[in-house]
């Protein structure tokens, strides 16, 4: 558990470096920089392609087999192409659109009318008993 939380923070704070200071240079020319640059750039996209994908699992959107959209790397890890990305970040923003619209239609085509109506209801049931109460 414990260490299923630390790398989850860890990952945070890749992001957040990734974020803040854009791509992962390194610092000399040697080949272990170069390499370790490298490594640092393909766990920042296999990070933010994780990320993307269980997004794209929670809303249960098929993005396709599309070429260009979906790469394994040398590990057989999922890494979506920033071609990719776009494309499921599209999808799932019409998703939460749809998704909203439902919600929506829910609310203006049964909910506010049935308020409305046991509002009325009540109001003319108080009128009732006022006018009978008046007449004693």
């Amino acid at each position: 558990m414990f260490r299923a939380i630390c790398r989850g923070l860890w990952d945070r704070i890749w992001v957040w470096h990734y974020v803040h200071f854009g791509r992962f240079k390194a610092v000399d020319d040697t080949p272990e920089e170069k390499h370790r640059a490298q490594t640092s750039e393909e766990r920042m996209d296999l990070i933010i392609s994780n990320k993307l994908v269980r997004r794209a699992l929670l809303y249960d959107i098929d993005w396709g087999d599309g070429e260009g959209i979906i790469l394994l790397d040398a590990q057989g890890s999922l890494i979506v192409t920033p071609k990719g990305r776009a494309h499921i970040r599209k999808l799932i923003d019409e998703e939460k659109a749809r998704r909203f619209e439902v919600k929506t239609l829910w609310v203006t085509k049964l909910i506010l009318p049935l308020l409305a109506a046991l509002i009325g209801i009540f109001g003319a049931v108080t009128g009732l008993v006022a006018v009978l109460q008046h007449k004693k």
